[in-house]
């Protein structure tokens, strides 16, 4: 019994943590996540899970940190909390830091220079991401955590490169920061940890309001899950040494999700591309000074885990106070109807279950050609046509991505909203993309492949062409890095689709196989020359640009070759070559 709930919390920790880490798409609070590492900490305290190390970020030069960014160990009570304090404190007067924990992405910020906390020994180099991040001081060694602010992500709802929203603040900081491609310059925002910090001692913590602490960071326009208290005394918290995988100076309280109490009326299901996925309808009930008529159920096994029915009384929780979800049945309803869905609401086809999902085994469903189309569109970089326009073409029979590039323009004359001008417009931007040089791996993405998305593809053909993975088998694709027996299967299909033969008919698909082979050149300093120029003249030469200086660089291009800058300083450290924008007009591979 124990080595198969051992088992179990191993499979369920690791999935989460895909989710969480890999996909910015969790599905539990961090209340039954932390539930789950506390457990298998409990039955299994050397288990390998509980040591691995995650990252939110791919690809990137790993640096390591002049002074450990470590992680802190956590409390969920400020009864809890103080009860630390009261420890480590050496009289009644001992000073703390009292600080708000703020919910985004750790790193340390220095002119030119951004690197995530990562394993708290090494961290990720981000400064690709400098230009896309508000607020970044100008001192160096600066800690802090790269938000977006709830106002933010309510009025600009940042998506993923899918098109698709991120569902809380802190997944949007993660992904945005994960994402390779351009995004809004306004929306990522560096908050030092201290900032709002306040000086108080053991006795004030003990006489303090908590109630009224926590409401007044809970209502802060920025994201928080918690405080963090730490002992004034450097020199003494650092006396105090560290446990397993935490400084014992310093200790986070983690707020409890809010939550309320309603009932249950419907389950509604929304057809995606892969999965129908489940909300549940409620007698509308307040939570934080939001109304609230809906709920995140996620999948079927969710429903089968809650052992949830229609008009079952739940507990519901704000996540991250933006996402609600259902966390446990109350009490269970007199007329409990059964929630399974056995036909798919959109085409009435007969529904499957494929763990941990229902799925529509029509493959022309409306509902799932629709959600298809619209990531096509969307990987593809065609603009300026969204889910309503998307939903207009699937009526008028455009279901594919491939049926879109046939369209003319007085079929998108047809649509419902359409003038001259509009379709007109519509079509160009299609015939962009056609008459468009395009990378073979948005061409991939676009075939909407369960898991093979934008960054799976990239990295399938950064060693393969598209005509050398379709010459693959099932078992030939099982063996790339990151492909699994699933996954392989699935790929093989989507490679051997009469789509993708279209689709290289009609596009100019570029190889990108080796592209990261090129010499990489960075600048820095002013120049009379705008930055987009020499990029193309880089590209002229066969170099490829990069924004920060790493290990991998070929050439740092300079106002002053003598420069004391943070890119200068590193470019020296790794060896990499110095040049003038002259000398680099005259630069030759």
């Amino acid at each position: 019994m124990k080595k198969e709930r051992i088992e179990f919390l191993e499979t369920e920790i690791k999935r989460h943590n895909k989710l969480f880490w890999e996909e910015h798409d969790p599905e539990i609070p961090d209340q039954d996540y932390d539930a789950l590492v506390v457990e298998l900490t409990a039955l299994d305290p050397a288990n390998e899970i509980l040591s691995e190390v995650h990252s939110t970020v791919e690809g990137r030069e790993k640096l390591k940190h002049d002074i450990p960014m470590l992680s802190l160990d956590k409390v969920y009570s400020p009864e809890e909390l103080i009860s630390w304090a009261r420890k480590v404190a050496r009289t009644p007067d001992e000073k703390f830091y009292l600080m708000t924990k703020y919910d985004g992405l750790s790193a340390e910020s220095n002119p030119g220079l951004l690197i995530t906390r990562g394993n708290g020994e090494f961290g990720f180099d981000i400064s690709d991401r400098i230009p896309y991040v508000q607020n970044l001081p100008e001192e160096t060694g600066i800690r802090g955590e790269i938000v977006v602010l709830k106002s933010d992500f309510m009025e600009k709802r940042p998506c993923r490169s899918n098109g698709e929203p991120y569902k809380t603040a802190r997944s949007a900081a993660s992904g945005l920061i994960n994402n390779q491609e351009p995004i809004a310059k306004d929306v990522l925002t560096f908050v030092p940890f201290t900032m709002g910090a306040e000086v108080v001692n053991l006795k004030a913590l003990i006489d303090s309001d908590w109630d009224a602490l926590i409401k007044k960071v809970q209502e802060s326009n920025y994201p928080a899950d918690g405080m963090v208290l730490s002992l004034l005394d450097k020199d003494y918290g650092d006396s105090l040494g560290m446990t397993g995988h935490h400084p014992r100076h310093s200790m986070s309280l983690k707020f409890k999700n809010p939550s309320a109490v309603t009932k249950v009326i419907d389950i509604r299901w929304t057809p995606g591309k892969h999965k129908l996925t489940p909300t549940a309808i409620l007698e509308p009930v307040e939570i934080s000074g939001f109304i609230n008529s809906k709920a995140s159920l996620h999948n079927m096994d969710q429903i089968t885990k809650l052992g949830l029915h229609i008009g079952d009384t739940v507990e519901v929780q704000r996540c991250g106070d933006i996402i609600p979800q259902v966390v446990r049945v109350v009490k269970k309803g007199r007329k409990c109807e059964d929630p399974k869905l056995s036909y798919c609401p959109i085409c009435a086809a007969p529904v499957a279950y494929v763990k941990p999902d229902l799925i529509c085994t029509n493959k022309l469903c409306s509902g799932v050609a629709g959600k298809n189309l619209y990531d096509s569109i969307k990987r593809l970089g065609i603009e300026d046509i969204g889910p309503g326009t998307v939903n207009s073409l699937i009526t008028y029979s455009t279901r594919t991505i491939f049926d879109l590039f046939n369209m003319t323009v007085s079929e998108w004359l047809e649509l419902p909203g359409f003038a001259e001008a509009s379709a007109n417009a519509a079509y160009a931007n299609v015939e962009k993309v056609r008459d468009s040089p395009i990378e073979d791996y948005k061409v991939l993405a676009s075939l909407n492949i369960p898991e093979i998305g934008l960054s799976v593809s990239r990295k399938l053909l950064e060693n393969n062409t598209l005509t050398e993975l379709k010459q693959r088998t099932t078992t030939g694709l099982e063996k790339l890095p990151g492909i699994g027996s699933v996954m392989a299967y699935y790929l093989f299909d989507g490679l051997q689709s009469f789509e993708l033969t279209k689709l290289q008919a009609i596009l100019d698909v570029v190889d990108t196989k080796g592209v990261a082979a090129k010499p990489l050149v960075c600048f820095t300093g002013s120049s009379k020359t705008k930055r987009d120029e020499w990029i193309k003249i880089a590209e002229g030469k066969g170099m490829l640009f990069h924004n920060s200086v790493t290990k991998k660089l070929s050439l740092l291009v300079c106002a002053d070759v003598e420069s004391k800058s943070t890119k200068a300083k590193k470019a020296r450290k790794y060896g990499v070559e110095i040049m003038s924008y002259d000398d680099f007009m005259n630069y030759e591979i």
